[in-house]
């Protein structure tokens, strides 16, 4: 969606966008409680995506972009996640279709074995 935003195509934007949406509500019937705190998170966002998408707005499109990635961090942070942050700069990212950061991360939490 980024990339295609970028480029102004805003059918492919549009198309991963509503892909991004049927995740969520994948999400909703799988684990309902994350998946509604994750609605919160993003559906104003995506609401100002689709908008500027609509409108073919680039520069609004960039802004709710950024936004959406504060958000999205913002719920990895929520949900015990903070190593994983999604980044914008191709060249800070796993790949392009995998757009989180690429820095080393802490493993969460103590994690022991003992051996009897």
């Amino acid at each position: 969606m980024h990339y295609a935003g970028e480029a102004k195509d805003w059918v492919v934007a549009s198309h991963e966008l509503h892909g991004l949406k049927r995740l969520i509500e994948i999400m909703k019937q799988v684990d309902p409680e994350k998946g509604a705190m994750v609605d919160g998170f993003l559906l104003g966002n995506f609401n100002s995506i689709d908008a500027a998408i609509e409108h073919k707005n680039i520069k609004s499109f960039q802004k709710s972009l950024e936004h959406t990635v504060e958000s999205c961090n913002s719920y990895h942070v929520a949900v015990g996640s903070p190593s994983m942050k999604v980044v914008l700069n191709a060249r800070d990212a796993l790949s392009i279709r995998h757009s989180h950061d690429l820095s080393k991360s802490d493993k969460p939490g103590k994690h022991t074995h003992t051996h009897n």
